[in-house]
């Protein structure tokens, strides 16, 4: 059991790790001045509040769009209607554009100071969140709650 617990604990630690390094390499490919190197310092220090808020902030924001885009992944994976596919395709791209827009708005009174990228990033970072929980919900569906999708039942490839 010991052994179990601690397998389990090393693969959990593992897969969060790995998912960290694709978020800092999204984000150093990202345009915000970052380099990998400044982004593992910086996250190690540990985003406490005493260091670079901005580059916490987007690195916030980047954790969350790798699981989004792990969940929009599985789910179009899931999905069988290439019709549907589509759909979503579709949705995602005009999702994107309104969290842009919505974030610039509601950001509006930061306009021109330095905070507002730090106040783009957490808006990005939260709307995100919401978008990767409604996709997980949709993957959990059971047919009996919530807005179903015909899905493939994937044990049975």
């Amino acid at each position: 059991m010991k052994l179990f617990a601690t397998l389990v604990l090393l693969l959990l630690t593992t897969t969060h790790s790995w998912a960290n390094d694709r978020a800092i390499r999204a984000m150093a490919k990202g345009n915000h001045g970052y380099t990998e190197k400044e982004i593992r310092a910086e996250i190690v220090k540990g985003c406490d509040g005493n260091g670079d808020m901005a580059l916490c902030a987007w690195y916030g924001y980047y954790e969350k769009d790798v699981a989004l885009n792990d969940t929009y992944r599985e789910l179009m994976r899931r999905l069988s209607s290439n019709d549907i596919k589509e759909a979503l395709r579709k949705s995602q791209r005009a999702w994107l554009e309104f969290r842009d827009s919505q974030c610039v708005f509601s950001t509006g009174d930061w306009e021109g100071g330095s905070f507002r990228r730090v106040a783009i990033a957490m808006c990005w970072k939260g709307m995100t969140e919401e978008r990767e929980k409604e996709f997980s919900e949709i993957l959990k569906c059971n047919g009996n709650q919530g807005p179903c999708f015909e899905m493939r039942d994937s044990e049975s490839r």
